[in-house]
């Protein structure tokens, strides 16, 4: 302190500060998976003279990288201008503190991550799509049973209970169960559908065919086709959606075509 009462900087404070920003000597620590790397620069020296610093140390370590394989961060903001100077990302202080990141890292990190998700959100659609598919099948074929028997249509009830054994991932053999309960309704629809069609041929040909269509055991195989028609047809669209990855090892996980290719198939 001089006497009258000044405080005096040191010389070295002195010369600090009157030493412009941009040239001044900046201690830069990089944080990574691997121990620190530590070294000084310019305030004038850009991003990608960092990277420099970083590749001949990662060289002398024996882990060489290529300067694209390198990820640097300073708070949770990627630095992606090479040219930038450091004195700008320091805001006057005399340290920078830097993470590393290898990109080919992040990406095995990212994609298992979203792998997983990605398998989760299928297996799920995958299954709800499944058990959609036989609950329609389950119907389809109650209403081909009460053609077969000529029940009333108003006496059918609607099931509700799919019967499928929850599993976590559905398999290419839980859509080949319902595909061979569906061939099998399909073999006894044809017959309720050639009944159908020779009545409807048969009695259109007659003037007065009133007393037919009134006719109990006629309007209740008309119904009851009509209903099983109408179960069918959003199992078919349904039943579309379904990918088998044949090229995978057994069991293969089911998989649903996405949304962008429904959209064109319906477009089509």
């Amino acid at each position: 302190m001089s006497e009258n009462g000044d405080v005096l900087m040191s010389k070295h404070e002195n010369n600090e500060e009157s030493i412009p920003v941009d040239q001044r000597s900046i201690k830069v620590t990089i944080s990574s998976n691997l121990d620190p790397i530590v070294f000084e620069i310019a305030g004038d020296d850009n991003v990608d003279f960092i990277k420099q610093n970083i590749l001949a140390e990662l060289e002398k370590r024996g882990r060489p990288q290529k300067a694209s394989d390198l990820i640097l961060i300073k708070d949770d903001e990627v630095l992606d201008n090479g040219a930038e100077e450091i004195h700008f990302l320091t805001n006057g202080e005399t340290e920078l503190k830097l993470d590393l990141k290898f990109p080919h890292r992040l990406k095995r990190q990212r994609s298992s991550a979203e792998m997983n998700e990605i398998r989760k959100r299928n297996a799920l659609t995958s299954k709800t799509l499944l058990r959609n598919c036989i609950l329609l099948q389950k119907n389809f074929n109650a209403c081909i049973e009460s053609s077969v028997k000529n029940m009333d249509p108003k006496d059918r009830a609607l099931i509700e209970n799919d019967g499928y054994e929850d599993k976590e991932e559905p398999t290419g053999c839980d859509l080949g169960e319902m595909t061979l309960e569906l061939a099998n309704s399909m073999r006894s629809w044809t017959f309720q559908l050639e009944k159908m069609g020779k009545i409807l041929t048969t009695i259109d040909s007659v003037k007065d065919s009133r007393e037919a269509y009134e006719n109990e055991y006629v309007r209740r195989l008309i119904q009851n086709n009509m209903d099983a028609m109408r179960f069918l047809y959003p199992l078919s669209e349904q039943f579309t959606h379904f990918v088998v990855p044949l090229g995978d090892e057994p069991p293969r996980k089911l998989s649903v075509l996405p949304d962008i290719v429904k959209d064109s198939l319906k477009n089509d």
